[in-house]
């Protein structure tokens, strides 16, 4: 089941760190935070994904029990430090065997943010929390 999420990953050009899942039912839902200058610069331009050191990707993909990929609804928001809640708006992209949701944000250097993400599968919503620090120093690979 990992092996689509990185097959994702190498698809988008980045590194597969930071994955993090969990199973709700028969599926596998796996995600990550990712600064959007990891991102190569044609892979984002292909896909509409503003980069920046203020902005990072919110990463959703949901796998079967066999594997396979599934194009669930995703929504989401998140909390900052402030308690300000931001709504995550994602897009569903497909490439090859893979779909993936995304969710491109602004943040603050070193921000521990909350998310809170709700992914409808076929027996119903399922909800999953989980925190993230981001960090905006990271360097773009690309352009070295």
């Amino acid at each position: 089941m990992k092996q689509v999420f990185y097959a994702i990953a190498l698809m988008l050009g980045i590194a597969a760190f930071g994955d993090q899942s969990v199973e709700l039912g028969d599926y596998t839902v796996h995600y990550s935070v990712i600064p959007s200058t990891l991102i190569p610069k044609e892979t984002a331009e292909r896909h509409k994904i503003v980069r920046g050191k203020n902005r990072a990707l919110c990463n959703i993909t949901v796998v079967d029990s066999e594997g396979k990929p599934y194009e669930a609804e995703v929504t989401g928001e998140f909390k900052n430090l402030m308690g300000q809640t931001i709504k995550l708006k994602f897009k569903t992209i497909k490439e090859s065997d893979a779909v993936y949701s995304l969710s491109s944000f602004k943040f603050t250097d070193g921000e521990n943010l909350k998310f809170e993400v709700e992914v409808k599968l076929p027996d119903g919503k399922e909800s999953l929390k989980f925190e993230q620090k981001v960090y905006s120093n990271l360097e773009d690979p690309v352009e070295k």
